[in-house]
């Protein structure tokens, strides 16, 4: 059975979801909806009365399950956020250092603040992490939980929108590769604008801006004398495209221009050593928006292609920020939340049943493949075994066809004849200055504490040539000199020593002449 999550963008004007679901064969869009909220002379607090009330129809409707997993972000004007370069890379040091690295840059104590953070990009190689450390006020989280709460929605992640529209760009393919430079993600609402600014697939800075959509249709509204309506209207049926436009949206596209100009200027402070840019949100659905952005900043615009099935390309824009919310859940290791401590979710008996019944249901699946597993593997070595055994008697009747029946075995009948052939024979004489004295006698020599894994042993008259591995230099020179003294070991030396690609081991050769052999025994 698929898991679902749905992903909550609770905008000013228009409150969007994006329901995903995590089966077997990967992530699916399962469902995509919105809600326009009525628009309030006064909008105030983190959920105004008209988002209140566009939840409340999305619920009715069915589209919002109070019971699911939903995730919503808080808007990142109520936000304290800041990147931090730390001198390693483990994520629990990291998430012990956070809050104090924070703490110097906040205007408040951090008793009064939930903490968390976002591992951005790490380098094991120099030992570097750089994080987006986050923060947000306790009495904020609790008004934003409360307010959905009466409504019966009991999110299970609170995240951050400028986080949601990072992991929603990169779970995706960017069609116009960027070869150098860095790509500028503007997502426009209502009465904000989000910017990530993404560099080789990392989030490298995140900033909103407290402009919208909603200062388009204000110009608008004052300079044409309209009412809110009928400046929307307008907005939505113009272009900035001069040649679209006739005399009248001319004008109107100069005046839409007039109101770009200070958010603009904002943007182009977050276009260092960007060379392209990708527009969704709401505002995105401009006419010619994209176009004017590109000529006026000289970037180039970004098509951007989701690879999760079920969603419409073209709706895509518009939903950016509930896919990244959805997708925040259905990736734990990249999931920022700020539901920490008091505020952290406590499971319903019913949602824990269900997860336990999912759980069950998956611990069933793997033992019932760990047994298909077992008996297959069985079956192949008896099958294997048969072969061997049929195999060993056609030798044993080709190297031995005189050999008279016994009641024991093949090979048992093999180790006597071996055995008789030892007694018979000098071809393994002690004192003889064999090979496997001389590998005996070397692995005398090694101190019994240092490990060594040899892959080549050679001898070629009186050299010999050894190419291992162990756990560091010092150990090498342990080696060495466990080797230098045995008598009969001559001219010990060692070359080619390096670390191993991928490891911390240390791979040497080590070369020397074998004089006469004492008795090591």
């Amino acid at each position: 059975m698929a898991q679902t999550v749905l992903g909550l963008d609770i905008g000013q004007d228009t409150v969007r979801g994006v329901r995903i679901g995590q089966g077997l064969r990967g992530l699916r869009v399962l469902d995509i909806f919105e809600q326009e909220v009525p628009k309030e002379e006064v909008a105030s607090g983190l959920l105004c009365h008209g988002q209140m009330e566009a939840l409340k129809q999305l619920i009715s409707d069915g589209k919002i399950r109070p019971n699911e997993r939903i995730t919503v972000a808080l808007p990142g004007q109520f936000v304290s956020f800041r990147t931090l370069v730390l001198p390693f890379t483990d994520t629990r040091k990291i998430e012990q250092v956070v809050p104090s690295e924070l703490e110097a840059h906040l205007p408040f104590d951090l008793e009064e603040v939930i903490v968390d953070s976002f591992l951005t990009q790490s380098n094991k190689d120099v030992q570097t992490s750089h994080v987006l450390a986050v923060a947000v006020q306790k009495t904020v989280l609790k008004q934003y939980l409360d307010a959905l709460q009466e409504l019966g929605l009991n999110p299970s992640v609170v995240g951050l929108d400028t986080l949601a529209l990072y992991l929603a760009y990169t779970s995706g393919h960017a069609e116009q590769h960027i070869a150098h430079g860095a790509a500028l993600l503007i997502d426009i609402g209502a009465s904000k604008t989000v910017l990530a600014v993404i560099a080789q697939g990392h989030l490298r800075s995140v900033r909103t801006l407290l402009m919208g959509g909603d200062d388009i249709t204000a110009t608008l509204q004052h300079v044409r004398r309209l009412s809110w309506e009928e400046a929307e209207i307008v907005k939505m049926r113009s272009t900035l495209d001069p040649m679209e436009a006739d005399d009248d949206g001319v004008e109107v596209a100069t005046c839409i221009k007039e109101a770009l100009t200070p958010w603009l200027r904002e943007i182009e402070k977050s276009c260092m050593d960007v060379s392209a840019f990708y527009l969704c949100g709401g505002g995105s659905l401009l006419k010619g928006l994209s176009d004017y952005i590109a000529q006026a900043l000289q970037l180039s615009p970004i098509s951007w292609q989701s690879e999760i099935q079920g969603i419409n390309r073209q709706a895509v824009p518009t939903y950016m920020q509930g896919l990244g919310l959805a997708l925040s859940v259905t990736q734990p290791e990249r999931e920022l939340n700020l539901r920490q401590g008091t505020f952290l979710l406590h499971q319903s008996s019913s949602q824990k049943q269900r997860q336990l019944l999912a759980m069950g249901f998956g611990v069933l699946v793997v033992v019932s493949l760990l047994v298909a597993g077992v008996y297959l593997r069985h079956q192949q070595v008896q099958q294997r075994y048969k072969s061997l055994k049929e195999t060993l008697h056609a030798g044993f009747v080709r190297l031995l066809p005189n050999a008279p029946r016994a009641s024991t075995s093949e090979i048992e009948q093999v180790e006597a004849i071996i055995r008789t052939t030892e007694q018979t024979h000098e071809w393994l004489e002690i004192n003889r200055e064999s090979p496997l004295a001389t590998l005996r006698a070397l692995t005398m020599a090694i101190p019994p504490e240092v490990p060594i894994d040899v892959h080549e042993f050679s001898v070629d008259g009186n050299k010999v040539r050894v190419a291992a591995t162990t756990r560091s230099y010092d150990m090498v020179d342990q080696i060495r000199g466990g080797l230098l003294g045995v008598p009969h070991f001559q001219d010990v030396n060692v070359s080619g020593a390096k670390t191993s690609p991928g490891s911390s081991s240390v791979e040497f050769d080590i070369q020397f002449s074998v004089g006469p052999l004492q008795d090591l025994r």
